[in-house]
């Protein structure tokens, strides 16, 4: 039973691992400074000037890097 358990963990991680892969490229193309598309990055504080934020949870969803 344990091993057919093992067994399945394996294959579930084999086969989320290109998933995970592409995670971690897109996070190393932001820390070089990549950022968002333009088009994107005024689509989104396009999108989030038309929000109601009285608390101020976005407010530090600023500058060059939104997304």
């Amino acid at each position: 039973m344990a091993n057919s358990k093992t067994t399945l963990l394996l294959l579930i991680a084999f086969l989320l691992s290109p998933f995970f892969e592409l995670l971690i490229i897109e996070a190393d193309l932001n820390i070089k400074g990549w950022g968002c598309i333009e088009g994107e990055r005024k689509a989104l504080l396009a999108f989030k000037h038309g929000l109601k934020n009285p608390f101020g949870r976005l407010s530090s969803w600023v500058g060059a890097e939104c997304c």
